[in-house]
C-alpha cells in the first residue's frame, strides 16, 4: 500500500514539474484548476529562468521625530537568502493575478506592518517609505555595489 502511494506521489511530482517546465518554456497557461500548484512549481524554477546583470531588492526608511529619514533593516522581516528575499518582498503572488492596483496596495500594507513592528521594538517612525532598488552586479558579492551611483530607487509605497 505505502509503495503505491509513494509511486503515485513521484508520478504526480513528475507531472507537476513537467507542466511547470512547459509553462516556463512555452508560456502556455495550464488549466485553471491546476494553476496554483503549477505556478508554485514554476516559481520554484525561477533561479533557472534567466540571467540579469543587476541585483534588485526592497529597502525601507522611516521618518524620525527630528525630521530625518533613517534606514530600516528589513532582514528581521525577511530572514531568507537574497533570491528568496527578493521574490517574497516583491509580492509576486499579486502580479500573477494581473492586479497591479492590488500589488501596490500590498506594499502599503507591508509598510504599515513594518511601522507597527518597528514601533513595537521601540523605534517609532512618523512615515515609512518602501523602495525597490536596482544596482549593478559585482564579482565581489551581491551587496558590494549597493551604494553605487548607478543604483535606482523606485518608490513603491509611502505611508
Amino acid at each position: 500500500m505505502s509503495k503505491n502511494i509513494l509511486s503515485g506521489l513521484i508520478i504526480l511530482y513528475f507531472i507537476i514539474t513537467t507542466t511547470a517546465f512547459c509553462y516556463a518554456m512555452a508560456g502556455q497557461s495550464p488549466s485553471p484548476r491546476f494553476q496554483p500548484i503549477i505556478f508554485y512549481s514554476y516559481g520554484m524554477m525561477a533561479p533557472y529562468q534567466g540571467y540579469e546583470t543587476f541585483h534588485q531588492g526592497l529597502s525601507a526608511e522611516g521618518l524620525k521625530d527630528n525630521g530625518t529619514w533613517e534606514s530600516i533593516d528589513l532582514d528581521p522581516y525577511f530572514p531568507f537568502l537574497h533570491g528568496e528575499k527578493t521574490m517574497r518582498s516583491y509580492v509576486n503572488s499579486y502580479l500573477l493575478k494581473d492586479d497591479f492596483d492590488l500589488h501596490h496596495k500590498s506594499f502599503k500594507r507591508m509598510a504599515r506592518h513594518i511601522q507597527r513592528l518597528e514601533k513595537k521594538d521601540g523605534r517609532s517612525f512618523e512615515h515609512i517609505r518602501l523602495y525597490w532598488d536596482t544596482w549593478p552586479m559585482s564579482p565581489d558579492g551581491i551587496y558590494t555595489r549597493l551604494k553605487d551611483e548607478r543604483i535606482t530607487h523606485t518608490l513603491m509605497a509611502e505611508i
